[in-house]
């Protein structure tokens, strides 16, 4: 059960499955700190990950409004829609609101989707760029015919996923109290005949080997 489980969580983590290919641009962790039209400061962090053996992608947005604290607005999930070129969303906000979305890619590269706000439609896409850029747009319009007002023309750019602290307890002299000793010892051998023992596998694990721990 434990090795199944192993495999399982490996599987999770592993490449989208080919349902999901044409999002693969969009993987990743980005930013960007775009102006509302109403002159409002955005700060946004989206990361996008492959989950479920790569059948569906976890999407999590943190924003900061103005000089706010960062905090989690969106957390959905991605999977394949009944239609080719079309991708289903559950989306979570930060509210408790939920909302169901139809992603569709129109054109290769270039994602959109659209949801309601009172009476008002809201439209967003991601273009990808280049490998390292994605330009996210929003707009609004009020009712089914209106004109679309542009809400934020922004480009994403590719981030370094955020990373956790090391718990060093699970090791060997850890701790603040920890210590440290040499030891000397003279080798009946030339420099090259012992460089050339530590240098293999072989004998890099007769001395550092778990069996030496």
């Amino acid at each position: 059960a434990a090795a199944d489980e192993a495999a399982g969580n490996a599987a999770a983590a592993g490449p989208l499955h080919d349902s999901l290919k044409e999002l693969e641009p969009f993987l990743g962790v980005w930013e960007l700190e775009p102006t509302w039209s109403s002159g409002q400061k955005l700060w946004s962090r989206s990361e996008f990950t492959p989950v479920l053996a790569g059948r569906f992608i976890e999407s999590k947005t943190l924003v900061r409004d103005g000089g706010g604290e960062p905090y989690m607005r969106y957390h959905a999930l991605i999977g394949a829609g009944s239609k080719s070129g079309e991708f289903e969303a559950t989306s979570f906000q930060h509210d408790g609101s939920k909302n169901v979305l139809t992603y569709q890619l129109p054109d290769p590269g270039r994602l959109e989707w659209q949801w309601s706000m009172g009476q008002a439609t809201v439209r967003e896409s991601y273009a990808s760029v280049d490998a390292e850029s994605t330009r996210w747009k929003v707009a609004i319009r009020q009712g089914d015919e209106g004109a679309w007002s542009p809400m934020l023309d922004g480009l994403l750019k590719r981030a370094m996923p955020e990373t956790s602290p090391i718990d060093d307890s699970q090791f060997v002299a850890s701790g603040p109290e920890t210590r440290s000793f040499e030891v000397s010892e003279t080798i009946a051998a030339s420099p090259e005949e012992v460089f050339g023992a530590f240098a293999t596998r072989e004998g890099f694990l007769a001395a550092y080997g778990p069996e030496n721990a």
